[in-house]
């Protein structure tokens, strides 16, 4: 892994993993590079990637340290907004219910447990 750094554009071009996960319906991506581990902010590009770890190129602009808690442990990561990347890792779609999928779980709901599901 590697990372350079631009201070005419105060950015930071790094090799890095990307860790997509979802919690409570929201979105979380981290970057976890040699450099450190880096929160993205309003990452809408992507927003249609399944949860896993892909790997790439990303620049990023950096904004602010923090700390947050995962059990009983405490991190350290930089806020930061992603300026642009590239993937070596194939990105993989997540999977969105269709009209017919959030029917069928509608139902489920109000079918006591004996019943059949009508055919």
């Amino acid at each position: 892994m590697y990372a350079y750094h631009s201070e005419a554009d105060a950015s930071l071009s790094l090799s890095a993993s990307l860790e997509v996960s979802y919690h409570q319906g929201n979105q979380e991506t981290l970057l976890k590079s040699n450099v450190g581990d880096f929160v993205i902010d309003e990452a809408e590009c992507f927003e249609n990637f399944a949860e896993g770890t892909y790997d790439g190129v990303f620049e990023i602009a950096a904004l602010e340290a923090f700390s947050y808690k995962v059990g009983k442990t405490y991190h350290t990561a930089i806020r930061a907004i992603l300026l642009s990347y590239s993937l070596s890792t194939p990105k993989t779609e997540r999977e969105r219910p269709t009209l017919l999928d959030l029917a069928f779980a509608f139902s489920e709901g109000f079918l006591d447990e004996g019943e059949k599901y009508p055919t």
